[in-house]
């Protein structure tokens, strides 16, 4: 996992809004994280139909298993 990815997974284990901008990045790191199941699609949204610019709230919203990741501090940045 990356550090961006990290602190995707973070800022939607909160409660305030997470304005993006949509870069092809951002959209690969939002893959890897739904790939491994700490994010899902909300129903009827997909990434690729994101809007350019937005809250990602309004599109993915993060897992019990990623909130479970997140509780264990121990991460594998790279």
């Amino acid at each position: 996992m990356s550090e961006y990815e990290l602190k995707h997974l973070e800022q939607l284990s909160g409660n305030q809004p997470f304005p993006y901008t949509k870069q092809r990045a951002f959209e690969q790191e939002l893959r890897h994280l739904r790939a491994f199941g700490f994010i899902e699609n909300l129903p009827g949204k997909t990434i690729s139909g994101m809007a350019p610019t937005g809250d990602l709230r309004d599109y993915v919203k993060i897992t019990q298993k990623g909130i479970d990741f997140l509780s264990k501090k121990q991460y594998n940045v790279v």
